[in-house]
């Protein structure tokens, strides 16, 4: 019996077009048990997915013809103008995975300009499912039922700040939820399914309390509606009721947003700029600040992916006064994203990063305003998910989240693909020849396969680093690292330290610093000096670490310590007392100190001033004995004899046996005739 060759192609088709959705969706779902000992958890998978689906969809339309070809060109111009400004740099491998993030979203772009329109209808579903089971999980947590990481969002108090979904974040989680329920809702044909998981997406984004995410999504509905009554209504009375029907969408999905109570709260201190929403506001401005700064130096090329990771511990601490007070200290957060890709992106890859981009942006309008007659969909997914990301890049970093980002590189592709094969079918002229249709696409298999190795090489150091136990193998291990994992010489640094041997700790934490910096790299560089007695060099450390203001009283205390060890008292008490002043509730134990170390910086006077001013302010039974005893001590220094056998007397009858207030008494009782 023979094989019905029609039959078995349309079954290899469907198949194939399957894989596109159901690798979205293995994707959004992957994480890393905790119990096989990742670094990270939900990224490293994620990504690498997200690649190896941009590699499988270009290899298989590898001789694509003139419609792929055309929209392929200033997205690979773009490819090659950011690893050309990255690794032409002198400190190329430092916080080289950037670029790898910012290519996976351009190169899933191209996968989807490329791949079949008809496997677009499967991506849809399969979109849905994803996003229906991101729905239903993230309020599963938020109620407190976490089935997956119940250890994780279990410590989490704020019920908002429990919706991670399998996304990993709660940001990332609204945004990829956003995002997918708008591109199912104009790809998939279930037309009921579709309308409710929109909607439960909606109300899901409400409740996670992101601004960001929900302003824009409101933003790309509302849009996308208006082009789709544009694209397919017919008729003036027909757009007319049309229009009215999308205003009372508009007011009902606002309503929505202020039905929620905590949601309100978020939006209403935003919009007045007070509480959370000045801090908000204040942090993102000095993220802003950094970038345009950046961009401002190098405006033309930009310093490459990764700068604004790399460089921001430092700028930040030469931006923020030395003295700094409580709102600073507000607004002083870690960041590796400057919240707005736009400045970011800016700041990275310059103006000719922003021309290719602009180009691409023309060229899209172009070929949606061509065609939007014959493919409406195609239109409203373009406008869906250009005006989603346009509008959340502004406060946030869309483009750099794992699956919101790349999703949206992947949709749009998918959009401009099918508005560049509608025109083309309509056009007379011959088709380009086969040769030069591959070569575009070509050269995008070679990036995304490149991109698969780098994940796959991320993945793989997820485990392997981890399980360097002892020094020896950690030294193995840094040894035969790429140059560019300084994170993971700062994770291998940190491990020596925890056991105890500092002198193998610093090299590794030196070396990480060089192309990796965050506090907590800072605080275990500075340890590992303080342990080895290397106290000038934990001055310097600490004093970075001090500048930017994060964690600023963890590292006021640091340095106060180092200085002490380094003799240099009376800038210890100077910092120290920076520190009471922030936080004046502090321990007893801290306010003694101050004195001792103003004591000995020959500032005698002021170390009385405050132990009395600390006596006033806390309770008779609570005041140290030992705090008495050094009263004495300071008042005998100034000659106030009586005075200060009183206060030992005091600190005798409190703890009889504290022998120093005894010595110090038998001092002045020897002194009298």
């Amino acid at each position: 019996m023979g094989v019905d060759s029609t039959a078995a192609g349309g079954s290899a088709a469907g198949a194939g077009r399957h894989t596109a959705g159901l690798l979205t969706f293995l994707a959004a779902l992957a994480w890393l048990p905790a119990w096989l000992g990742p670094l990270e958890n939900f990224d490293p998978p994620k990504r690498f997915l997200m690649a190896l689906l941009a590699a499988g969809l270009l290899w298989r339309h590898r001789t694509g013809g003139s419609a792929a070809r055309a929209v392929c060109l200033p997205v690979l111009l773009l490819l090659g103008w950011m690893s050309i400004r990255t690794l032409l740099r002198p400190d190329r491998w430092n916080e080289l995975g950037v670029l790898a993030v910012w290519a996976l979203p351009a190169v899933l772009f191209l996968a989807g300009a490329a791949g079949d329109w008809a496997a677009a209808r499967s991506l849809g579903n399969w979109l849905l499912a994803a996003t229906a089971l991101q729905c239903i999980l993230m309020l599963l947590q938020r109620c407190g039922f976490d089935p997956l990481f119940s250890a994780t969002t279990g410590a989490i108090e704020n019920p908002a700040g429990r919706m991670i979904g399998t996304i990993g974040y709660q940001n990332q989680a609204a945004a990829f939820v956003a995002q997918g329920a708008g591109a199912a809702l104009l790809l998939s044909r279930r037309r009921c399914a579709k309308i409710v998981v929109f909607a439960f997406a909606f109300l899901c984004v409400c409740l996670t309390g992101c601004r960001g995410a929900l302003l824009a999504m409101l933003a790309a509905s509302v849009c996308t509606a208006g082009v789709m009554l544009l694209c397919v209504v017919r008729g003036r009375m027909r757009r007319t009721r049309a229009g009215a029907a999308l205003a009372g969408l508009f007011v009902l999905m606002c309503a929505t947003v202020f039905v929620v109570p905590t949601t309100r709260a978020r939006l209403v201190a935003a919009a007045r700029r007070g509480g959370q929403g000045r801090t908000a506001w204040a942090t993102r401005a000095l993220m802003r600040t950094i970038a345009w700064n950046m961009w401002a130096e190098k405006p033309f090329s930009g310093w490459g992916a990764g700068a604004y990771a790399h460089q921001y511990l430092d700028r930040l601490g030469r931006l923020l006064p030395e003295t700094k007070d409580a709102r600073i200290l507000d607004a002083a957060v870690p960041a590796r994203e400057t919240h707005n890709d736009y400045l970011q992106f800016g700041a990275e890859f310059g103006v000719v990063g922003w021309a290719f981009v602009c180009f691409t942006a023309v060229a899209a309008a172009r070929r949606a305003k061509a065609a939007w007659r014959h493919a409406p969909r195609a239109v409203g997914l373009l406008t869906y998910g250009a005006v989603y990301a346009g509008s959340h890049a502004l406060v946030s970093f869309p483009w750099q989240m794992n699956m919101a980002g790349p999703l949206t590189g992947f949709v749009l592709g998918t959009a401009l693909g099918r508005l560049a094969s509608s025109s083309s079918q309509r056009k007379t002229v011959g088709a380009v020849p086969r040769a030069a249709a591959m070569r575009p696409l070509g050269i995008a298999l070679t990036a995304a396969s490149l991109l698969v190795a780098w994940f796959t090489l991320e993945l793989g150091l997820q485990f392997w680093v981890p399980k360097a136990r002892t020094c020896g193998a950690v030294q193995r291990v840094a040894d035969r690292l790429p140059p560019w994992a300084h994170s993971y010489l700062a994770y291998l640094g940190a491990t020596c330290a925890k056991k105890g041997q500092p002198g193998a700790a610093v090299p590794l934490l030196t070396r990480a610093q060089e192309g990796h910096r965050d506090v907590a790299l800072l605080n275990n560089l500075g340890h590992c000096y303080a342990q080895l007695g290397k106290w000038p060099q934990a001055v310097r450390v600490y004093r970075t670490w001090v500048a930017s203001g994060i964690d600023h009283e963890a590292a006021l205390y640091n340095l106060s310590v180092a200085f002490e060890n380094a003799g240099r008292f009376s800038e210890a008490a100077d910092v120290l007392g920076r520190k009471l002043q922030l936080w004046p509730r502090a321990s007893a134990g801290d306010h003694l100190r101050f004195c001792v170390l103003a004591m000995h910086a020959g500032r005698v006077d002021e170390a009385l001033k405050h132990g009395l001013k600390f006596e006033r302010e806390i309770k008779t039974k609570d005041f140290p004995p030992e705090f008495e005893n050094l009263l004495g001590v300071l008042l005998l220094q100034l000659g106030r004899e009586p005075e200060a056998r009183g206060r030992f007397e005091r600190a005798l009858a409190r703890k009889p046996d504290l022998e120093s207030a005894r010595r110090n008494l038998a001092t002045i009782t020897t002194r009298q005739p």
